[in-house]
């Protein structure tokens, strides 16, 4: 028994829904054991079950590229130190569930390293229809969300004193590319206002516009 009881203490195992495929319930088993630092549990593995039978199952990147094929380069170097989940203690951590290519199937994202800040690099996963499995696709701020509206993808950056800054992606022929960029400078201030520079894709490329000057929030 008190054996058992060390081993369940130091291993679980996670389930998150990601609805139907076919009509059939789809979802992740998070096979995890606990690190050395209190309430976090590193993801050892991620099988993926359909109707209760695996059908794949992932183990973490080591490296993600970067550069032009990888629309989020916020991060110095691509590395993962492994994928974290510290649910349920904490929000930041879980698993998130979108749809980001807006095909009607759920996507997902895994944390990809801890950091001090309110800024988390989570690693997505997109679901390919034709061979029915997950493939890692990128990595994006904790800070995600999907308009199915506009069919954009909408990240926010948190840079404190600084301002924070707010990414924009489309899709176009199959590829996630960058159409607007929103910096916010809160140190070229005017009394209750600071200046916001924007950056938008035309033909191909970022293009600055002119910089807009916005009233302080709050």
């Amino acid at each position: 028994p008190l054996l058992r009881c060390v081993q369940d203490s130091l291993f679980r195992t996670q389930t998150v829904s990601l609805g139907e495929w076919e009509g059939k319930p789809l979802s992740l088993e998070l096979v995890e054991h606990k690190t050395e630092w209190s309430f976090s549990y590193q993801i050892d593995r991620v099988n993926v079950l359909l109707d209760g039978a695996l059908i794949q199952t992932l183990t973490a990147p080591e490296l993600l590229p970067m550069g032009a094929d990888n629309p989020f380069e916020g991060w110095s170097d691509g590395t993962c130190c492994g994928l974290f989940d510290y649910s349920p203690y904490f929000e930041e951590g879980s698993p998130i569930v979108l749809d980001l290519n807006f095909d009607g199937h759920m996507d997902f994202g895994l944390m990809g390293m801890d950091t001090v800040s309110r800024n988390i690099p989570y690693v997505f996963y997109l679901w390919d229809p034709e061979r029915a499995q997950f493939d890692c696709f990128s990595t994006f701020n904790i800070d995600l969300k999907a308009d199915p509206e506009t069919r954009q993808l909408v990240e926010r950056i948190y840079g404190g004193n600084e301002g924070d800054d707010t990414n924009w992606y489309a899709w176009e022929d199959g590829e996630l590319v960058l159409v607007r960029r929103e910096e916010e400078d809160w140190w070229n201030y005017h009394g209750s206002t600071y200046h916001t520079y924007i950056y938008v894709r035309e033909n191909g490329r970022m293009v600055q516009k002119e910089d807009e000057v916005r009233p302080y929030p709050g």
